[in-house]
């Protein structure tokens, strides 16, 4: 599981098979499912991240932010 579906961000809402749209040229990522259906996703989902399984990730965990601010290691931006 990503940090970003840990803490319920667009990640944790997609599933096997859904359609997504990637335009390269905008930097954008757009999933293609009615928004109804991913209000109801929201609702019915736990976001529960499982326990970290080596330091490495665990120190990943706390310090690398969500991808819709470029998932970059946080501390490497205060700059």
């Amino acid at each position: 599981m990503s940090p970003e579906a840990a803490v319920g961000g667009g990640l944790a809402l997609l599933r096997t098979n859904d359609r997504i749209r990637v335009d390269l040229n905008a930097r954008a990522v757009n999933v293609l499912i009615d928004e109804a259906k991913l209000e109801a996703r929201r609702k019915q989902s736990a976001f529960d991240a499982p326990a970290s399984q080596t330091p490495w990730q665990e120190l990943y965990r706390q310090t690398v932010g969500q991808l819709s601010t470029g998932g970059c290691l946080e501390p490497a931006t205060l700059m």
